[in-house]
């Protein structure tokens, strides 16, 4: 019981620590005024990509975007956006 007991606390050691390495970075230009963009487009995907991505996980990238693109009312253009 009692090794039971140390295996069980030493498991939730595990799950919280491997918990708190977790962070997010983002970068971008500060000079630049993002509030005057009003169009997007997709530029399209690098030649190796499909080595890295299947299909549906691009479909599900660019969908992402989408979605978050329209809901900051940004207008979807074939070129030029």
């Amino acid at each position: 019981m009692k090794q039971l007991l140390s295996v069980a606390i030493l498991a939730v050691i595990i799950l919280l620590g491997s918990c708190s390495s977790i962070t997010v970075t983002s970068d971008y230009d500060k000079s630049i005024d993002f509030t005057k963009f009003t169009t997007y487009s997709f530029h399209g995907w690098t030649k190796n990509s499909d080595q890295i991505l299947s299909p549906f996980d691009k479909e599900r990238f660019e969908a992402a975007f989408k979605e978050q693109f329209d809901s900051r009312g940004l207008k979807f253009v074939a070129e030029g956006g």
